[in-house]
């Protein structure tokens, strides 16, 4: 059996303001989306019409939006 992934991500629907979906990811049922200066905490609950990603196809949508990739391994661990 495997362990369940300690963070996960999701790719929101497009916008006339995000063409290519905005970042999301989760940890510890803490909901975070990727900003200009880092994630930023949502809240716990997934917005509708979302989209899972796997790592790899993460890392694409960074590397297409020209974002670190980096960012996908500094998604914080919330404190409470």
């Amino acid at each position: 059996m495997t362990r369940p992934e300690a963070v996960r991500y999701y790719l929101t629907p497009r916008t006339m303001a995000f063409p290519r979906g905005r970042l999301l990811a989760t940890r510890q049922g803490r909901l975070l989306v990727l900003a200009a200066d880092g994630w930023v905490t949502l809240g716990r609950h997934l917005p509708s019409g979302v989209e899972p990603l796997t790592r790899e196809r993460a890392e694409q949508w960074c590397r297409r939006e020209e974002i670190d990739p980096a960012w996908l391994d500094a998604v914080p661990t919330p404190t409470r």
